[in-house]
């Protein structure tokens, strides 16, 4: 995956597993959930056998009921992996995407980049309300370097219906 493109680009994915941690909540908590998951997940990452993809960690959009959100954050797993304790197993099926390098504070306008580029390139955005309607693969250098994530750096895929 390349980081340094600010170009929004097609990227088909195939299916994957994911185990991780998640959590429900409205919309306004999500800013203070998310990062907590991330701090339990890196607590927790040896817990997560049988990775794929060690250079990365994921965070999944699984679905909105009005103002309340359910997001995850984990690994790419082989299918057979044990789930922890307190974690959950997703198989994410194989989409095509939009996909954005992002990097910095102002991630709605990345988001806004990505949209805007859906609609003029004749694509349609899954509906919002969808699971997987959006997935950020956050490379393992942002965790080591910042820890913070004040200047995250991750790309952001946006699923498109075929």
């Amino acid at each position: 995956m390349e980081m340094m493109n600010m170009d929004v680009t097609l990227v088909s994915k195939d299916r994957f597993t994911f185990v991780g941690l998640s959590t429900t909540c409205p919309f306004s908590e999500l800013s203070i959930e998310v990062p907590k998951l991330w701090k339990q997940l890196e607590l927790r990452k040896d817990e997560i056998l049988h990775r794929t993809d060690t250079n990365y960690r994921v965070e999944l959009f699984l679905g909105r009921e009005g103002d309340i959100f359910t997001e995850a954050v984990g690994f790419v797993v082989e299918e057979n992996s044990p789930v922890p304790e307190g974690m959950i197993k997703v198989s994410v099926p194989s989409y095509r995407y939009a996909a954005l390098s992002h990097r910095g504070p102002d991630v709605q306008q990345s988001y806004s980049k990505v949209f805007q580029w859906i609609k003029e390139n004749g694509y349609t955005i899954a509906p919002y309300l969808e699971a997987f309607h959006h997935i950020e693969w956050y490379p393992e250098h942002t965790f080591r370097e910042s820890g913070d994530m004040k200047e995250p750096e991750f790309e952001i895929y946006v699923r498109i219906l075929e």
